[in-house]
């Protein structure tokens, strides 16, 4: 698997130096890692370091690193200059080396490589190993790239838009697809055997869950989380706006994560008390037992956003994992058959979210329980790390066996 799977003290040291960690992927990679491996494989990791590129981050350079998982496993961190434009070119060499390396060691062996990401310079390793060996590969693809809203200079916002076009000049790589929705796949348009998984309830996740009894609130106040990226362009603004319009001291609203609002959202909370504003990257451990407490979670990321059309929020599995009721917008990308387990905001405005909350507050706490505690069956039965890495295994064997001849939809 080539992508961004790092250990621990290395994540911890990522969290220390950027101001928004990719905590997401780490999340998702190890899931997928785990779930394949709870089938008896074993992967090899290529990893780079996901970390905003120099000055943002105050990581300027990415070194080498070979560790061991205890489980036979081959594990190496490429190497890269974390400046834009040399951050491409580096983890290309370094990627393409540690392959070619990875495919003689396994001469003799059917090759398949999993890569997380539509990382450009991943792909164009890839693809030149390919010409030289009989290799697969499958791309797991988590969102499109060059979607989401950036304020940078010119010739930053010029360099990304030549990687982007790079990517998906290098995309036509894949042998297979894995996406978390199903309009990436109709997006890219190759005709080749894809899957929709659009997330994984990770094993850490199972294992807390299993050991903390539900700490829901009972009480009189109506705690209403978030937690993930605290952007402009996540609904932040209106969840806040919203939350002005609830002058009841009984509400309250949690935040957890890091983004472009952290300060807004720090000014916001000294003038209001009911605001809390987390000041530190929590533990998977603590914000399950957040979650626990809350009356509701939500996912107010906004329909309108391009890059919503393209992305299924991985929070609201954990959401929904951790037992409470679950709101969120209308998104395109989540399947039909999470329907009946979500709780729907469909004005996209904080005069339609303040209504829905006071809606909400009204209802016997009781049935958003029961609400919350369907949902979590149902993620816990179907999108277990157990049940989608069998789905993933399977899948990555279907593709060993066939061709490019035809776009297939792997249930």
């Amino acid at each position: 698997m080539v992508g961004a799977a790092i250990p621990e003290d290395v994540m911890e040291a990522v969290i220390k130096a950027d101001p928004a960690p990719e905590i997401q992927t780490h999340k998702l990679s190890w899931a997928i890692i785990h779930g394949i491996e709870s089938t008896g494989e074993v992967l090899d990791l290529l990893s780079t370091v996901a970390i905003k590129d120099y000055p943002k981050s105050d990581w300027l350079w990415s070194g080498y690193r070979k560790w061991d998982r205890g489980n036979g496993s081959d594990n190496r961190l490429i190497p890269f200059i974390n400046i834009l434009g040399l951050k491409q070119i580096t983890r290309f060499l370094g990627c393409f080396a540690m392959l070619v390396r990875w495919s003689v060691a396994h001469r003799g062996q059917k090759r398949h490589v999993i890569l997380y990401g539509l990382i450009s310079a991943h792909l164009y390793a890839v693809r030149c190993v390919k010409w030289m060996l009989p290799i697969k590969a499958t791309i797991l693809v988590t969102d499109l790239p060059g979607l989401a809203a950036s304020c940078e200079p010119w010739w930053k916002g010029r360099l990304r838009s030549i990687d982007r076009r790079m990517v998906y000049n290098a995309v036509h790589v894949a042998d297979g697809l894995i996406v978390l929705a199903q309009q990436i796949a109709e997006h890219l348009s190759l005709k080749i055997p894809y899957i929709v998984m659009e997330g994984i309830v990770s094993g850490e996740a199972e294992k807390l869950l299993q050991l903390t009894p539900q700490q829901s609130n009972k009480g009189e106040k109506f705690i209403v989380l978030y937690a993930g990226a605290l952007g402009r362009n996540y609904g932040i603004p209106m969840l806040l706006d919203a939350f002005s319009k609830l002058p009841a001291e009984n509400f309250q609203l949690w935040l957890f994560g890091r983004g472009d609002m952290y300060e807004e959202i720090r000014c916001r909370a000294q003038q209001d008390s009911r605001i809390y504003l987390s000041e530190i990257v929590i533990s998977t451990e603590e914000l399950l037992q957040r979650t626990q407490q809350a009356t509701v979670l939500i996912n107010p990321r906004p329909t309108k956003e391009i890059f919503a059309r393209y992305s299924f929020p991985s929070k609201i599995l954990e959401y929904m994992a951790a037992g409470r009721p679950v709101i969120s917008t209308r998104l395109l990308t989540i399947p039909e058959e999470y329907e009946s387990y979500l709780i729907w905001l469909d004005q996209e405005t904080p005069e339609g979210l303040a209504d829905l909350l006071r809606q909400l507050r009204e209802q016997p706490r009781e049935q958003l329980d029961f609400l919350g505690r369907c949902g979590r069956d149902f993620v816990m039965e179907e999108k277990s790390i157990m049940k989608q890495g069998e789905r993933i295994a399977a899948f990555i064997k279907f593709v060993n066996s066939c061709g490019k001849d035809e776009q297939t939809f792997i249930n």
